[in-house]
């Protein structure tokens, strides 16, 4: 590192501050590992072995992983290990994850992850997030992660393989895709994020009074939205002494405070030997009192 003009600080100290983390950590076991991949960085170039010692540095001594613009991620266990095949990597054995921003938190409970230091990506596996920023309770609505992928410096998280919860509303788990993102402010009630949509788009065990529904189920922040699929749609059949009335059908329908509205709907009104369709109506339905 001398010969390569490397300076006291931040070089040397973020090395020796690494080691001291290590044996914190109760880690040094640890040590040949974290050296191949300080020599790993090494062999890419300055900067590569300077970003690798600040992110080894704040892991060992800070729990920090990221520090960047408005966002700062932090894990609450560092039981750790180091690869260095490709790219210089630390692998996490289970911890809980942080994102927070000055107005927002984003947390991944219990999970693993594969932090890859040159293009700060998070290689997740397993964990729970829940909807808990929007106001809705951790207990009852949550996601199960499998595998993900989270951006560091963005602050977004994909995750193809996630198990959603709504206890109390839907009685079976829903497979599908959850999206998420650490947002600078927050919004409450009116965030965006957490982001679920089903891959079925045939769920039908859910009634709103008279209502049967099939299709596929989203959330979107607090809001829970109604969706059809490529092909299909978002479908309200009404019963009247268990005969279909009338059909509503849309791409997405959303439900809020006890409402389900859509601005563009079909309707199908069924009579004893006939039916009247219309192709566009706004729709809006008041679960509660079962009014159209």
């Amino acid at each position: 590192m001398l010969d390569q003009n490397y300076q006291p600080s931040p070089h040397f100290e973020n090395y020796f501050k690494a080691i001291n983390g290590l044996v914190n950590n109760n880690l040094t076991a640890r040590f040949d590992n974290w050296h191949k991949a300080v020599e790993k960085a090494f062999s890419q170039g300055k900067d590569a072995c300077y970003s690798f010692l600040q992110i080894s540095r704040n892991v060992l001594y800070d729990n920090v992983l990221l520090q960047s613009g408005g966002i700062k991620w932090y894990v609450t266990k560092v039981d750790v290990d180091f690869a260095s095949k490709n790219a210089a990597q630390i692998i996490f054995k289970q911890t809980d994850l942080f994102g927070i921003t000055p107005g927002d938190t984003l947390e991944v409970y219990r999970t693993t992850g594969v932090y890859d230091a040159s293009t700060e990506m998070w290689y997740g596996k397993g964990g729970k997030t829940d909807f808990t920023r929007v106001g809705l309770d951790s207990a009852k609505v949550f996601c199960e992660l499998k595998g993900y992928k989270l951006n560091l410096e963005s602050g977004s998280l994909s995750a193809d393989s996630a198990m959603f919860y709504y206890k109390g509303f839907i009685n079976v788990p829903l497979y599908g895709k959850l999206i998420d993102q650490a947002m600078a402010q927050s919004m409450v009630d009116k965030s965006v994020y957490p982001q679920f949509d089903s891959y079925i788009k045939n769920f039908n065990q859910l009634n709103f009074g008279r209502a049967k529904y099939t299709g596929g189920f989203a959330m979107k922040g607090d809001e829970i939205v109604l969706r059809g699929g490529d092909t299909t749609t978002a479908d309200l059949v009404f019963l009247f002494k268990n005969r279909p009335v009338l059909k509503v059908s849309a791409k997405e329908m959303v439900i809020r405070k006890d409402r389900i509205n859509t601005l563009k709907a079909t309707a199908t009104i069924y009579m004893e030997k006939d039916s009247i369709y219309h192709p566009q109506v706004e729709f809006s339905y008041r679960i509660q009192y079962q009014y159209l």
